[in-house]
């Protein structure tokens, strides 16, 4: 949940939580439906992809992959995508990558790695 409690002598108990999951709360399905690119480093377009609104079950919505994607991409399979505590999850029958929000228009990957990971809106 991201949440942390700490006591502080005469002060209290103090409740915290991650930046990540204050945002993941803010953000809507509807925010982040529509076309998006996955970049390395802002600048290296690697695939095409759409957040649908189409239900894939649960809270989980389906994405489509535009052909052309870079193999780092495409052997992933992503089919899936939601919103949770933690920010936006995408997922594949290869795996899953989390990303966080940096801004109304960017993602990015996390954990943070040399090899950036980028998710921004078309």
């Amino acid at each position: 949940s991201h949440m942390y409690e700490a006591e502080r002598k005469g002060e209290g108990l103090f409740f915290m939580r991650t930046q990540a999951a204050i945002k993941a709360a803010t953000v809507t399905p509807e925010q982040v439906f529509g076309e998006w690119i996955l970049l390395k480093e802002f600048e290296k377009p690697l695939c095409r992809l759409t957040l649908s609104n189409a239900s894939a079950g649960g809270e989980s919505y389906k994405i489509t992959v535009k052909p052309g994607c870079d193999p780092s991409v495409a052997d992933v399979e992503l089919s899936t995508w939601q919103l949770d505590s933690e920010g936006l999850l995408l997922t594949g029958r290869g795996g899953s990558w989390r990303f966080s929000e940096s801004d109304a228009t960017s993602w990015e990957r996390i954990p943070a790695s040399a090899d950036p990971l980028v998710l921004m809106r078309q």
